[in-house]
């Protein structure tokens, strides 16, 4: 790498195709960091979004939830960038991050639906006696299905 951010010229070995396909990313690389990054920080939005997902990244939340929470975030601190910081002409316009964002509250709220259902399911399955969890985790068992009948 150069000083001014360009790849000096040296011979490359292997199929052509590679470094067509390693130009195209590049360029594609270049145009999100320019769309997410803030000025001065290239990794900037993975510090954002890592501060977000932060909250549920811990034993006992589902997985599933915190997975598409975690790709929901990336869409907010998008959004986050398009408009805080007034950015033009990105690859995804505002109106496609709030559709994605929407898409991802529904799942969201299927996922957790069936994490309930399923937390349900299992509470009555083992004659649980104890009020089923039916929070983030999804999957909290009773005493009973740990311990065994009548615990």
């Amino acid at each position: 790498m150069t000083k001014d951010n360009t790849v000096a010229t040296k011979p490359y070995y292997g199929h052509p195709m590679f470094y067509q396909i390693v130009e195209e990313l590049k360029d594609l690389h270049s145009e999100k960091n320019r769309q997410y990054a803030t000025k001065g920080n290239p990794l900037g939005n993975f510090e954002r979004t890592g501060k977000m997902i932060s909250k549920f990244l811990h034993p006992g939340v589902n997985p599933t939830l915190a997975s598409c929470l975690s790709l929901m975030s990336k869409q907010v601190d998008g959004i986050y960038e398009i408009v805080g910081e007034a950015k033009a002409n990105t690859i995804d316009s505002l109106e496609d991050k709030l559709k994605d964002v929407a898409v991802y509250s529904i799942i969201a709220m299927i996922i957790l639906a069936e994490a309930r259902e399923k937390v349900k399911e299992n509470h009555d399955q083992f004659n649980c006696t104890t009020k089923p969890v039916t929070g983030l985790d999804g999957a909290i068992p009773c005493a009973s299905q740990v311990y065994g009948p009548g615990q």
